[in-house]
């Protein structure tokens, strides 16, 4: 499952990179993006809960509608950070930042908090993770581009790194409410709350910002006759559908018995870096240059030691 949710993980970017070559990518699109998508999304899982035999009936309890609204509001802002991260710097030290987050927080914390076992591997994965951003923030190419922003960029690019973990943190702790003594929805439901307060995160973010746009975004918002185009859509629903399924993938490898959040954020992750690079190259024609080919080689020693 862990296998399968980096592939869906790696293909949501192929997804997105559809949708942004079709509609462009900035504020306006990719909140138009957030909406659509998640809405979606949300009517899958509903879908999927009905053919379950589980019926449309929501349930809820504090602590699940607690991480669902923060685990929501983390993932819009990831949104806003990412955009204004792009415009600064070169993506390829913005991934990795993100993506290594996603593993070395939920790392950190299934160790220090749920008691999860540390081993000689882990730590050598870990170290093989730290030294790939390390190369990858070395590309000379990327020199010119950062200088422009200095500090600026390296500071968000650590808030995303922090966000990103955050998302892997949160989902962990939903999947293990026993650790902490408390008392958790269903996958499903725990899934629907949500997307429905991403909804309306995203929905409240994008009304703010269409109405303080005014004429200055104009351009911006004639693109929804593109967005709403066949290509555009069929991309959204391709995306909704892989992220979703990813997330029950993952999310079913945790618990008793299963993997750890040590084992599997840094496995899927790493998977999700190497895979991403690989479908880049194979759909898009991206070029791989000797430093993204040294970080690939170094994710994918990283990901096989977390295997141990």
């Amino acid at each position: 499952m862990a296998a399968g949710a980096s592939v869906c993980y790696a293909l949501q970017f192929v997804c997105m990179k559809f949708y942004q070559r079709r509609v462009g990518n900035n504020l306006f699109t990719s909140l138009v993006f957030g909406v659509i998508s998640t809405a979606i999304n949300a009517a899958l899982i509903f879908a999927v809960k009905a053919a379950a035999g589980e019926g449309f009936a929501v349930g809820a309890t504090p602590f699940t509608l607690t991480v669902a609204a923060a685990l929501a509001l983390v993932s819009a802002l990831i949104v806003i950070v990412g955009i204004a991260v792009m415009k600064r710097g070169k993506l390829s030290v913005y991934s990795n930042f993100m993506m290594l987050g996603g593993m070395a927080l939920p790392f950190v914390f299934g160790l220090w908090f749920m008691d999860e076992s540390m081993s000689v591997w882990k730590g050598v994965g870990m170290a093989v993770m730290a030294l790939s951003l390390l190369v990858s923030m070395g590309d000379k190419k990327s020199e010119e581009t950062e200088k422009k922003s200095g500090w600026v960029f390296y500071l968000l690019c650590f808030f995303v790194f922090a966000l990103n973990g955050g998302t892997s943190i949160l989902s962990a702790v939903q999947a293990n409410a026993s650790v902490f003594h408390q008392s958790a929805t269903g996958l499903y439901d725990f899934i629907i709350w949500t997307r429905l307060f991403t909804v309306a995160i995203f929905a409240v973010m994008f009304g703010v910002g269409a109405a303080a746009a005014g004429k200055r975004r104009k351009a911006e918002l004639l693109t929804v006759k593109d967005i709403f185009g066949a290509k555009a859509m069929i991309a959204l629903v391709a995306y909704s559908v892989v992220s979703l399924l990813g997330f029950v993938l993952s999310m079913n490898c945790m618990g008793e018995g299963k993997l750890d959040s040590s084992s599997l954020y840094p496995i899927t992750t790493g998977g999700t870096i190497v895979l991403s690079a690989v479908f880049g190259r194979a759909i898009f024609k991206e070029k791989i240059t000797r430093y993204m080919a040294v970080c690939l080689i170094l994710t994918m020693a990283a990901t096989v030691a977390f295997m141990f």
